[in-house]
């Protein structure tokens, strides 16, 4: 009887030869499990004779361990195990498919990890939520006066503007309406998904939206803010008594600075000629510090002549703002105690306005030149802060002359805006 041949045991890895390592900043771990012993083993003679570094055990020098048949969270939880029984602030290594490994025997050398080859559970990304209910209309939200995303309401106000100098009213209002729901917003978009459901929205703005988003700035936008006709239009919109139908008219005929208006002076209007002479003041900015020395002193004046009425700061300065173009206040009084009473006007002396206010016809609406009837409300509108060079007397009252503005009820409309 033949003896029995004895079987050839399985190397186990330790016992495989194992060459210089021409990678040594590459140490794999094939992990046991679905893999098998003799397919470990296989795969680790194979390593070892292209060159690769190969750890039996799971150790802190292990930069990527490979496995094969195993899903993410298994694997994860596999190298929680492993990492508990080690010593803490250790690195942990990439956890990889098999088709790592493959490829990487394929090329003669590591190839670069691609996420095909990662194992690791992906992290939910997390998104802003979008706003789930925005009110339809502006009054019905607040609005801080510093939002977040003042980028994009500037690049959405510009093309309203635009829109505007074209005199197509539609557009203007949709870029208006997007541009205010964004400064309503309570933090920074982020994401074009996170306009989803808000009012106002069309595609036009959202295409705006997203290009900047992606891009950092909106073709459009730019396009227009350097066309010579929005900046020319800017510029005649600004002077006191011009609208879009005069401005768009004057870029019609040619004119395109402010001293073209001023050689032909037959084409401008009396308020116009004020409004251009005085341009750069108007254009000046009024801070906040002198509306409210203005205030006080209009406020002085108006208790004498009208005790127990109140002057409050409006336009601009009531929104916080810290500089605006010009200064309005609101004066209420109550009814006299006779009706029909006429209350005497009050000079003060050494404060200033608009010059041009020595002749108000030219800048006063027809409202305002009539004094308020009794427990009504005026609204004024100074143009210029006071300045010691240019000591005008005026008069304090329902309806100063040398001021602009209209009377209305207590519940009507607005006189002045800054």
């Amino acid at each position: 009887m033949l003896p029995k041949r004895r079987r050839a045991r399985v190397g186990s890895p330790d016992a495989a030869p194992c060459p210089a390592a021409r990678f040594p900043g590459v140490a794999i771990h094939l992990a046991e499990p679905h893999m098998g012993r003799s397919r470990r083993a296989f795969l680790t003679r194979l390593a070892l004779s292209k060159g690769f570094r190969v750890l039996d055990a799971y150790s802190p020098e292990v930069t990527h361990v490979v496995m094969e048949g195993t899903s993410a969270e298994e694997a994860t939880c596999w190298q929680e195990r492993k990492t508990a029984s080690l010593p803490p602030g250790g690195s942990h290594p990439a956890l990889l498919d098999i088709s790592w490994f493959t490829d990487s025997m394929e090329a003669g050398h590591p190839v670069p990890v691609e996420g095909r080859h990662r194992l690791e559970v992906a992290v939910p990304r997390k998104e802003l939520p979008s706003p789930a209910w925005m009110p339809p209309y502006a009054c019905q939200r607040p609005t801080p006066l510093t939002h977040h995303n003042t980028s994009l309401s500037d690049a959405l106000e510009t093309l309203a503007e635009a829109a505007g100098f074209d005199r197509s009213e539609g557009r203007q209002l949709s870029f208006c309406r997007a541009a205010s729901v964004l400064k309503a917003l309570p933090g920074p978009v982020t994401a074009l998904s996170q306009l989803q459901g808000l009012p106002h929205f069309g595609e036009h703005s959202r295409r705006v939206v997203q290009e900047l988003l992606e891009h950092g700035v909106c073709e459009e936008v730019e396009r227009v803010r350097l066309s010579e006709r929005y900046q020319i239009m800017k510029l005649f919109t600004q002077i006191f008594g011009v609208g879009v139908k005069t401005a768009d008219r004057w870029y019609r005929e040619g004119l395109r600075t402010l001293d073209d208006l001023r050689e032909q002076p037959q084409r401008l209007t009396q308020q116009q000629k004020a409004g251009l002479r005085h341009h750069q003041d108007l254009s000046a900015l009024i801070q906040r510090s002198d509306a409210e020395a203005l205030h006080q002193v209009v406020e002085a004046a108006v208790g004498q002549a009208l005790p127990g009425a109140t002057v409050t700061l409006a336009g601009g300065f009531r929104r916080a703002l810290s500089s605006t173009t010009s200064i309005s206040a609101a004066n209420s009084e109550t009814p006299p105690t006779r009706p029909g009473r006429t209350t005497s006007w009050t000079p003060l002396r050494g404060v200033s306005a608009f010059s041009a206010c020595r002749n108000p016809r030219g800048l006063m609406s027809r409202d305002a030149r009539s004094p308020a009837p009794p427990g009504r409300r005026c609204a004024w509108t100074w143009w210029s802060p006071p300045a010691a060079s240019s000591p005008l007397p005026y008069s304090a009252g329902p309806a100063p002359s040398i001021l602009s503005g209209s009377c209305a009820a207590s519940a009507g409309r607005r006189g002045g805006s800054g």
